[in-house]
């Protein structure tokens, strides 16, 4: 805590001796949004990308697991095609990307990670994925990057009704049903989101364990979910709003391509997810507070429902001052408590307090200079002080240099510290995971207006203390902070649109992610055997690119993503690593413009050469497969 005083100090110290300069040099905020995030204000040399629905013409009937798959260029990891999903950056694990609604950390307090395919897209207006480190701006688990899922702020403007309905159905039983509904005046507004989802995924595919077709079976999905949006303005610049998100979710669950009999697992998971906002813009001064609810209950196959519940609530304030300085201060709260059977005495629980400061300033009009810090108390003990610096050289128009360096933690889940189940147990005594992230960059622009942009980032990652779980010498399993693992690579982007006559529109998009991993320390309780070898389910090469073309109401779009060679065993043993695969989806699609009424039809076909991979092994993924969707909409 002294440590966080003392960076808390010299920001203030500083601000105190600019303030008495000239008001030329101010920087302005903007007017009250809570659609902005403290990445785009304070992490100059952060990387990052933003999927918007409506430049990238994702659907709404689609999941985060497979928007991400197709679009950003990471290293999604699922069990089969509805089982657990989630994303890695860089090649950390799964629990060390943390996910934000709303600002808000959706991971789970019991295993630290979030389903993506229970994340329907219709519910999200854009996503921004954040490269590396971001302890210092999010807290524990953001060691390898961050998923924020955005909804737009209100527009208050006389529209008493608008509507937006769409349908979908596609091959192995897709069924989708989604429906908007808006109503907004001058200083209110509320929106309603919800819909219905189910698949059978009763796919043929070839099983390399018994080498012969079979038939994906108990393998389906329901799904319903309701989003409530009321939003009203206060005065000319205040602003609040509430979120209500109500999902439910029952999953069957296959069996393994190496099993021989049919499963007969099920899970349902039902969530509410409650979030109010206030946001004041004043002079040179901007003020937001959330307060926040996530309750979560999951049954496996009717036994005792497993439930968790977490309150988090969050007061930042920024200032601007002269001399081109912009500083954030706040402080977040969170409880989390867990109902679980097979944790000693039957629940959890834990209380964190964070208080956390970030500032930018501009240097001789050309580096832009970012600082931030972040000390989280845990149940009173202290975690790893998170501070992270970054550097924004703007070398000349359309040409910056960018360097980061920063600290990132995770605290071990309730699951790592307390569970219990016949032999196997958790460890109480678990340390947090430990980063240092360091990255170096150049972002390049071409042209002006319609133009091509390039991004090419270096990045080292060494977390030490992970945690993993391990057999002892009589077969029990409990986690230890075994394994020092150093992560390390480049990536290169490239995204360039152009109009080539009023009516004809073309665009592109690359991403490219090498990824070395090695596990550079083995602690004692491990296996000393892996020493260097690789991380499992890391690619080296990673690789997606996106081609759009429209002409007047005509669009087409063909997505193509590489994922390079996996191992799947500690060993690193090319027996059983994963084959490279590459698949390939063509969409297309004709909007009709009838006035206040708009019809949008469109027909996808994924896996378009019918590859046969697996993301995980054992767990077959679906060949060719086909989709026809319509929307309506009326403004």
């Amino acid at each position: 805590m002294k440590r966080f005083l003392s960076v808390l100090l010299v920001c203030y110290v500083y601000t105190y001796q600019v303030t008495g300069q000239s008001v030329r040099d101010t920087l302005v905020l903007d007017d009250v949004s809570v659609f902005s995030t403290r990445l785009e204000d304070y992490g100059t040399a952060n990387k990052s990308v933003t999927l918007d629905k409506k430049i990238t013409g994702i659907q709404n009937q689609a999941n985060l697991n497979q928007v991400l798959s197709r679009y950003s260029g990471l290293n999604v990891r699922s069990y089969g095609v509805s089982g657990l999903s989630g994303v890695s950056f860089r090649g950390a694990g799964t629990n060390h990307s943390t996910i934000l609604w709303e600002g808000v950390n959706l991971q789970s307090p019991m295993n630290g990670g979030l389903d993506l395919t229970l994340v329907p897209i219709s519910f999200v207006d854009d996503i921004v994925l954040q490269y590396g480190a971001g302890s210092s701006f999010y807290g524990s688990g953001a060691i390898g990057g961050s998923v924020q899922l955005r909804t737009e702020d209100p527009a208050f403007s006389k529209r008493p009704l608008a509507l937006s309905w769409q349908q979908q159905v596609g091959s192995f039983g897709q069924r989708y049903s989604g429906i908007q509904l808006s109503s907004t005046g001058n200083k209110a507004q509320l929106k309603l989101r919800g819909f219905v989802h189910q698949a059978d995924n009763d796919f043929q595919f070839y099983n390399r364990f018994s080498n012969r077709e079979e038939t994906l079976a108990n393998a389906g999905i329901r799904q319903k979910g309701l989003l409530v949006e009321p939003s009203v303005k206060v005065g000319s610049k205040g602003l609040v709003k509430l979120k209500y998100w109500f999902q439910d979710n029952d999953v069957q669950i296959p069996k393994t391509a190496g099993e021989t009999v049919d499963g007969t697992d099920f899970q349902k998971d039902r969530f509410h997810r409650t979030v109010l906002t206030y946001a004041n813009n004043l002079p040179n001064l901007r003020i937001k507070a959330f307060t926040s609810w996530i309750n979560h209950e999951l049954i496996y196959n009717e036994t005792t429902p497993i439930r968790s519940n977490s309150w988090i609530s969050e007061f930042q304030m920024d200032q601007s001052f002269k001399h081109f300085l912009k500083v954030q201060w706040g402080i977040n709260h969170t409880l989390e408590i867990a109902d679980v059977q097979n944790y000693a005495n039957n629940d959890a629980r834990r209380d964190q307090t964070a208080l956390f400061i970030s500032a930018t300033k501009l240097l001789f009009t050309k580096f832009e200079v970012s600082l931030s810090a972040r000390e989280v108390l845990v149940d009173g003990e202290t975690t790893p002080f998170v501070p992270s610096v970054g550097v924004n050289y703007h070398v000349f128009p359309g040409y910056s240099l960018k360097a980061k360096a920063a600290r990132s933690f995770r605290i071990p889940t309730f699951n790592d510290l307390f569970w219990v189940s016949g032999t196997d147990s958790g460890n109480p005594d678990l340390k947090p995971e430990d980063g240092v992230n360091l990255e170096l960059g150049q972002y390049i622009v071409f042209g002006q207006g319609e133009t091509i942009t390039a991004e090419i980032t270096a990045f080292s990652n060494y977390v030490k203390n992970w945690i993993s779980w391990q057999p002892d010498d009589n077969g029990n399993w409990s986690p230890i902070n075994v394994l020092t693992a150093w992560l390390r690579g480049m990536e290169f982007s490239l995204d360039a649109q152009r109009t080539l006559h009023e009516k004809i529109k073309v665009g592109g998009k690359i991403h490219y992610t090498y990824t070395e991993s090695s596990k550079e320390r083995i602690e004692e309780g491990g296996n000393m055997d892996e020493l260097g070898k690789k991380l499992i389910y890391v690619p080296l090469h990673q690789a997606s690119a996106n081609l759009s073309f429209s002409y007047s109401r005509f669009v087409a779009s063909l997505n193509q993503t590489f994922t390079g060679e996996q191992f799947s065993t500690f060993d690193n043993n090319p027996r059983w690593a994963l084959d490279p695969f590459a698949l390939t989806d063509l969409n297309l699609g004709y909007a009709a413009d009838l006035g206040a009424h708009k019809i949008n039809v469109g027909v996808g076909v994924n896996n378009l050469f019918n590859k046969d991979y697996e993301i995980r092994s054992a767990y077959p993924m679906p060949g060719r497969h086909y989709n026809f969707n319509i929307t309506y909409s009326f403004h």
